[in-house]
């Protein structure tokens, strides 16, 4: 599955509409350079005969529009979101015992504002052959713990999910909770992916699909050093 983080749509207005200004402002500048080193019966004759710009202008228009393309494609990058996950053993299950939580990380200086979140569930070899069906699609968070109730689980004291809905936020100051799976869940649920849509203040969105079970030990034996969570 691919984990690497991609941009799935750029802003139409703050990035396409510019590199389109700028193609515009290119072609009238070579316009422009023709017309002028033509003979003057031809550059009488159509298209030639048409007054748009001089060369000085066209050369101006070309110089603002990309310039603004760059300064924007900087920007973007300023605040382009740095997206990745982090799991840990923690001692606080409601039912007692040991939980793996898993969390969102921004890496990035801006926040980032969350479009879609979605999970991909693998259950156990031990699920399958108890007559649990992986789904094989990306689930919503409540299609995500029904699955996971099927296996006689309880929301809450077996496994727990956040709700990261639609225009929540990732920091870049602080970790941001997803959920956590007890021992008695892990021995049902193999492996755990999410899918996560953010836009980032210039108007892009990215994506990106991280493991959540990465490096996971079973079974879970102590909590983890508070460094590493």
């Amino acid at each position: 599955m691919e984990t690497e983080q991609r941009v799935v749509n750029r802003s139409w207005l703050f990035s396409r509409l510019l590199w389109v200004l700028t193609a515009v402002a290119v072609v009238l500048l070579v316009f422009c350079l023709i017309k002028e080193n033509l003979p003057g019966h031809v550059a009488r004759s159509w298209p030639w005969r048409l007054r748009l710009l001089d060369t000085g202008s066209a050369l101006t228009a070309v110089l603002g529009t990309g310039g603004a393309a760059l300064a924007r494609a900087q920007y973007a990058q300023t605040v382009r979101p740095s997206l990745s996950s982090v799991g840990g053993v923690y001692d606080h299950a409601p039912a007692g015992g040991l939980v793996w939580a898993f969390q969102l990380v921004n890496g990035s200086q801006d926040v980032a504002v969350i479009k879609n979140v979605a999970y991909w569930i693998v259950f156990s070899p031990v699920a399958i052959a108890a007559g649990s069906a992986n789904p094989g699609r990306w689930l919503s968070q409540e299609e995500t713990v029904a699955a996971i109730e099927t296996r006689q689980l309880a929301k809450g004291e077996h496994f727990d999910f956040r709700h990261l809905g639609r225009g929540a936020f990732i920091s870049a100051d602080r970790l941001t909770g997803i959920g956590w799976l007890s021992e008695r869940a892990m021995q049902e649920v193999q492996d755990l992916f999410v899918e996560v849509r953010v836009l980032d203040r210039a108007g892009d969105t990215h994506e990106r699909v991280m493991p959540l079970m990465k490096n996971v030990d079973r079974p879970l034996r102590h909590p983890s050093p508070p460094f590493l969570i």
